[in-house]
C-alpha cells in the first residue's frame, strides 16, 4: 500500500465512481539530473492524504515532495548514515498521520520520517535486515518490510517490534526470489511483488499463504519482472513491469482487469516502470526509473459551471496562477482549477475542458501562445471566457522613445467546439468550432480565422462582425 488504507467510506466510494476503467494519461513531471524535480533511477511513490506526492530519487540519495499537479515542493536526505540520511534508498509508504517509512536498502534499516523529512526513529532492531527493498503499512499502524536480501517478509507492530516474519528462498508457496514490492489491503492482507519467481503473492495478516498469480510471458497475469505491487483504497492491485514496459491492474485475487503501458521514451510510455501509487483523488502515479520521471494518470472530476474547469498540458511548459494568487507554477498534469485562475501558455499549448451549459455538458478547447484569465459569468448566456491578460505598454516615454522591456502585443491562439469567448481590450469574439488568433496590439484588438468563422464584437462601434476563415478584422482603440 502506498497510502493510509484507514479512509472514511464516503472517500473510498467517491474513489470508486472516479475510478476509470482504463488508464487516462494526464501528464508527467521529472527528467535526468540532480536538480530540484530531476531524477537519477527513481525507485519509490507514495502519497499522502494531502495528495502531495513523495518519490523516492535513489541515485541521489532523496526523496523528494511534490503537490498533486507535479510542482516541486521541497526535498530532504544525502548521502550518509546519519538519521535522514540515505544509501541507496528503495521503497516508500506513508501512514495515515502521514508519517514516511523508506527503505534505506544501502544502510540494511528502514527509517520513520515526517512529512517533511524529520527523523522520528527506526524500524527493527539493528541486524535486523540485509536489503529491505519495500515497505508498507496495515490500517492497525503495523509496519510490512520485503527483504530482497533474505528473501522475507517482517512485520512489526506500529512501535517498531517484530511480531512476525516469513518466507525462504525457493519457488513453492510462501517462498521468494527476489522480493522487490509489499502492499496491504484495508483488510491487513499482504501483497508480495516475487519478482524473480514472475508472480504476485498474497498472505494473511499474519502471514498464512492464501493464493499468487504469474508467470513468465507478455499478456494478462503473465511477467517478465514484476517490480513492484501497489493498493488502492478500494482493494485494486497494481503491479508495474520493468521488462514489459506496462502496469498491469488486477482485483484482490489477480483477476485482471487493466493494462497499459508500451516501450519508449515518448510521453505515456515505459522505460523500466517500477513503482505505482494511487491518490485519493483518484490519480495513478507511475515512477518510470528508465525514463527518470513520474507519469500521472486517472480521471479529473467534471468541471462545475461557474466554478471549476480541467486543464491538461499538451506541450511544452504551462504556468497557472489560482485566483488571487501572487506566482505562478508549472502545470505537469491535468488538474482542475477554479475559475478565474489564469493560465500562461505563452511557451506551450494547454487542453481546457469546462461546463458548457449549467446541467454540465463539458466542451474542450486548446489554446497555445499566450496568457489568459478564465471565466464563466454567471449571467446571461453560459459561455467560457478566455480573457488575454499579461503586460501590454502603447506609452511612450520622453523623447518618444518605446518603453522598453514591455510588450507591444499579446495574443492568444485557440482551436476547439463549444461555447466559448476569447477578449481583449478592444473586442471579443464568440466561436463555434474554429481555429482563430486574438491578438491586443496599440491600435486595437486584431483576430484572424484560421478555420470556421467567429463572431466579433467591436467595443467601441458596439457592432457584431462575422469574420470566416482567411479573413481578419481590427476592432479599433478609441
Amino acid at each position: 500500500m502506498k497510502l493510509s488504507t484507514a479512509v472514511g467510506a464516503a472517500l473510498v466510494a467517491a474513489l470508486v465512481l472516479a475510478s476509470p476503467a482504463m488508464a487516462l494519461f494526464l501528464g508527467e513531471w521529472g527528467g535526468q539530473g540532480s536538480g530540484p524535480g530531476q531524477f537519477q533511477a527513481p525507485s519509490g511513490v507514495a502519497t499522502n492524504t494531502f495528495n502531495d506526492v513523495y518519490v523516492v530519487d535513489s541515485g541521489n540519495n532523496r526523496v523528494e515532495k511534490f503537490s498533486e499537479a507535479g510542482e516541486y515542493l521541497g526535498e530532504f536526505g544525502g548521502l550518509g548514515s546519519g538519521p535522514a540520511n540515505f544509501s541507496a534508498p528503495a521503497g516508500i509508504t506513508i501512514d495515515e498521520d502521514n508519517y514516511l517509512y523508506v527503505a534505506d536498502q544501502g544502510n540494511k534499516r528502514v527509517q520513520k520520517l515526517g512529512p517533511n523529512g524529520e527523523f522520528i526513529g527506526l524500524i527493527g532492531n539493528p541486524g535486523t535486515f540485509t536489503s529491505p527493498s519495500d515497505v508498507a503499512v496495515d490500517p492497525k499502524g503495523n509496519i510490512v518490510v520485503a527483504d530482497i536480501g533474505q528473501n522475507k517478509v517482517f512485520r512489526f507492530d506500529a512501535g517498531g517490534s517484530l511480531v512476525d516474519e516469513w518466507g525462504s528462498i525457493g519457488g513453492g508457496p510462501g517462498q521468494f526470489n527476489g522480493p522487490r514490492g509489499v502492499a496491504v489491503n484495508a483488510a491487513g492482507q499482504v501483497y508480495v511483488a516475487d519478482t524473480g519467481n514472475l508472480r504476485i503473492q498474497k498472505f494473511s495478516p499474519d502471514g498464512e499463504f492464501l493464493t499468487s498469480w504469474g508467470s513468465a510471458g507478455k499478456g494478462a497475469g503473465l511477467f517478465a519482472s514484476p517490480a513492484g505491487v501497489s493498493t488502492d483504497p478500494v482493494g485494486k492491485i497494481y503491479v508495474p513491469d520493468s521488462v514489459n514496459n506496462q502496469v498491469q491492474k488486477f482485483g484482490p485475487d489477480g483477476e485482471f482487469l487493466s493494462a497499459w503501458g508500451e516501450t519508449g521514451t515518448k510521453s505515456n510510455f515505459f522505460q523500466g516502470p517500477v513503482d505505482v501509487a494511487v491518490s485519493f483523488s483518484a490519480k495513478t502515479y507511475v515512477v518510470d526509473a528508465g525514463n527518470n520521471r513520474v507519469e500521472v494518470y486517472g480521471k479529473i472530476p467534471d468541471p462545475r459551471f461557474g466554478k471549476t474547469v480541467n486543464l491538461t498540458p499538451v506541450g511544452g511548459a504551462i504556468r497557472i496562477k489560482p485566483p488571487h494568487g501572487k506566482f505562478f507554477r508549472r502545470l505537469y498534469s491535468g488538474t482542475q482549477v477554479k475559475v478565474g485562475t489564469i493560465v500562461d501558455a505563452g511557451a506551450g499549448k494547454v487542453s481546457l475542458t469546462s461546463a458548457k451549459d449549467r446541467s454540465g455538458t463539458t466542451q474542450t478547447a486548446e489554446f497555445k501562445s499566450g496568457e489568459f484569465r478564465v471565466l464563466q459569468p454567471k449571467k446571461g448566456k453560459a459561455i467560457t471566457v478566455l480573457k488575454l491578460t499579461g503586460n501590454l505598454s502603447c506609452g511612450q516615454a520622453k523623447g518618444n522613445a518605446s518603453i522598453s522591456g514591455r510588450r507591444r502585443s499579446r495574443n492568444l491562439w485557440g482551436s476547439g467546439h463549444g461555447n466559448f469567448r476569447s477578449e481583449g481590450n478592444h473586442g471579443a469574439a464568440t466561436v463555434r468550432g474554429t481555429i482563430w488568433l486574438t491578438k491586443d496590439t496599440c491600435a486595437g484588438t486584431l483576430f484572424k480565422v484560421k478555420r470556421g468563422v467567429i463572431a466579433v464584437q467591436d467595443f467601441t462601434s458596439h457592432r457584431t462582425v462575422k469574420v470566416r476563415a482567411g479573413h481578419s478584422y481590427l476592432a479599433p482603440a478609441p
